[in-house]
């Protein structure tokens, strides 16, 4: 997955409360999780989470581990970061920030 296609997946994590209550419920979690276990985390049917699951799996946000158990994808999520932390946008907005926490 490109850069642009990974920060696209991450920004529209904004619209879907659901897929990204399961990213963290994955990322709080040390091992792989299934289904249930998600659906229980995030308090949701299993329907609702198997499909918002398999948006993440295609988008590459999240990894099918074994059949059945998935994880975030760290190392994906560590580049999309990195990315981040590298922008423009983003040196404006620490800049920002900075002078705010003054005042």
């Amino acid at each position: 997955m490109d850069n642009d296609n990974t920060l696209k997946a991450l920004l529209s994590l904004r619209k879907s409360k659901t897929r990204l209550l399961i990213l963290d419920a994955l990322l709080s979690s040390d091992t792989p999780l299934g289904i249930e276990e998600i659906a229980k985390k995030i308090n949701l049917n299993e329907n609702a989470t198997s499909v918002a699951l398999h948006y993440l799996v295609k988008t590459n946000l999240v990894l099918r581990v074994k059949r059945g158990l998935y994880e975030a994808n760290l190392k994906l999520l560590c580049r999309a970061i990195l990315i981040l932390l590298s922008s423009t946008k983003f040196l404006e907005f620490l800049t920002e920030y900075k002078k705010l926490k003054k005042q």
